[in-house]
């Protein structure tokens, strides 16, 4: 059965279900992915070293990316052992990534030799048994403490802990027959539950050694998601006081924003999932969607909320269903997200057909700006929003011109 509310926005707008809800694509959900196919092939090219990081902003599209690079490497015969870390401390991970690899196992998707018995049923319950009854511990859960410690022992006979887990880890990459990825989704989620960015620091510096140290075998590899704040620091000397965190990952893999025409494709695969019928310059005009790349630089999530909210600013006006400058500026109301004004005014401006530079006394009137800053900011949302630049000659002066990229809004 299909559930969904239908809220007086979306009844508004003529959907069932919200476009721009945000969740991880996964499974079926995963028709709505798109682009990223740079970072997916680099991604598979980069399975024969030992450990390899996928970094980005917080809510740019890890977990996705992932789930879809999951799913592309196993229509090649990869085994995956797929780890989305649930624990709230950083006291499980080699018991979460153990249970992944005993399940694949038990699923005969994993083949050790026969010198190396490994029961994976038997282990898969002494590890699952283990996790729920220290996270019961940790939270001092009241079932836990009413049955008493003894209980808990009888439960576990012989508990894994994280020794025993990275040591029965290494036996099975020692005997394995068959080549196998382990991704670990949300593995900078650690950096809340720990005290600070050197502990969390130290903590991924640890994971990385036992990774070369205990399981590095070629063919298995180890792909865990990173916060970009944390790999830009990669190299950096820690305070002197707290020593200095020697560690590298093999391959570092960035997932950056999205450019305009990738935000374009997304916004449009989402309506026409949600059946809107219409073109994406039916859904918002190209001078908002261009406001809207000021203020997000990319970022699907922070575009999804404004989206909603621009919507709903919409519908509680009973304005036209059709986004405009003012119904974005009134979505990015209470968000760290704004629009520079003098960014929008050169935007608008290189909307006008016609071959535009920083040194055209027209465009540095219609901003505000003389020729440096126009072109220190010309430069700057080439960056952000993949500004096309062409040189032009005009006698024996040659002169860079920009121009907006072309969006397809009516198609």
């Amino acid at each position: 059965m299909d559930l969904h509310f239908e809220t007086p926005v979306l009844k508004y707008w003529g959907f069932k279900e919200d476009p721009f809800e945000d969740f991880i694509l996964q499974g079926e959900s995963l028709r709505l992915f798109v682009c990223r196919h740079y970072e997916l092939h680099r991604l598979h090219n980069a399975l024969n070293t030992r450990c390899i990081g996928v970094y980005g902003t917080h809510g740019v599209g890890k977990s996705s990316f992932l789930r879809k690079f999951e799913k592309k490497i196993k229509h090649t015969g990869l085994v995956v052992a797929y780890v989305r870390l649930a624990g709230s401390t950083e006291k499980a991970l080699y018991r979460e990534i153990l249970a992944a690899i005993l399940q694949c196992h038990s699923e005969k998707k994993i083949k050790t030799g026969k010198e190396f018995k490994l029961n994976s049923r038997e282990e898969s319950k002494r590890v699952d048994s283990s996790i729920r009854v220290a996270k019961e511990l940790e939270f001092g859960a009241v079932s836990v403490m009413k049955a008493g410690v003894k209980q808990a022992k009888e439960i576990l006979s012989a508990p894994h802990d994280e020794d025993s887990a990275r040591l029965l880890i290494s036996k099975i990459i020692a005997n394995t027959k068959t080549a196998f990825v382990v991704i670990v989704d949300d593995l900078e989620r650690m950096e809340y539950f720990l005290k600070n960015r050197i502990s969390y620091a130290r903590f991924i510096a640890g994971f990385v050694r036992t990774v070369g140290d205990l399981f590095s075998r070629q063919g298995v590899a180890f792909v865990v998601s990173l916060d970009k704040g944390f790999v830009d620091q990669i190299g950096h000397k820690m305070p002197h006081d707290e020593g200095e965190a020697l560690f590298s990952f093999e391959e570092l893999v960035e997932l950056p924003n999205f450019l305009p025409q990738e935000l374009a494709d997304m916004i449009r695969k989402r309506l026409n999932d949600r059946k809107w019928g219409k073109t994406l310059g039916d859904f918002i005009s190209p001078d908002a969607f261009w406001g809207l790349m000021l203020a997000t630089g990319g970022h699907p999530r922070k575009g999804f909320g404004v989206l909603r909210m621009a919507m709903q600013y919409v519908e509680m006006r009973k304005k036209p269903r059709k986004l405009d400058m003012e119904s974005i500026k009134e979505g990015l109301k209470g968000r760290p997200d704004s629009i520079d004004d003098k960014d929008l005014t050169i935007v608008q401006f290189l909307s006008i057909p016609g071959s535009h530079s920083a040194s055209d006394k027209d465009f540095q009137k219609a901003v505000g700006l003389g020729r440096t800053s126009l072109l220190n900011r010309l430069q700057a949302l080439t960056y952000r929003l993949g500004l096309e630049v062409a040189a032009e000659r005009i006698g024996t002066t040659t002169k860079d011109v920009y121009s907006l990229p072309e969006i397809k809004f009516y198609v």
